[in-house]
């Protein structure tokens, strides 16, 4: 039950950050936009790991690929947000919709994994769902 919770909130954040960010992206851009949000999310993880002492475990061999990471990141979340702001919440929404059978192809492409076919047909319908509703909500 945590676990549906835990994806339920994560949906409504993921569908209410499309909304909100929208005129601060068409009033400053996607790369300033994006660099402000990673300038605030650094300093929320550098304060929680302060605070909870977590820093101290962090493996210094492992800073170049967390750096490697976060550029990816970056230049991914930075196309995102151009997107979403050439594209509006609705059509964009319409483009992540395509998110999770995305990763299913590519799991099964790159990984070698297999859905059960009633797990496929269920990605299926929740994804034609998705679309339907945000393409008849105008």
């Amino acid at each position: 039950m945590i676990a549906e919770l835990a994806a339920l909130g994560a949906a409504f954040c993921w569908g209410l950050s499309g909304l909100i960010s929208i005129n601060p992206l068409q009033k400053i851009g996607a790369l300033a936009f994006n660099r402000v949000r990673m300038s605030l999310v650094f300093l929320m993880l550098a304060a929680l790991s302060v605070m909870t002492g977590a820093w101290r475990g962090f493996p210094v061999s492992s800073l170049q690929t967390l750096m490697v990471s976060g550029l990816i990141v970056f230049i991914g979340d930075t196309a995102l947000f151009g997107s979403l702001k050439r594209l509006g919440p609705s059509r964009a929404a319409v483009v992540f919709a395509f998110h999770a059978p995305m990763t299913v192809i590519m799991g099964w492409f790159l990984l070698g994994e297999h859905l059960k076919v009633f797990t496929l047909i269920g990605c299926g319908i929740v994804t034609t769902g998705v679309i339907i509703a945000i393409l008849t909500a105008k």
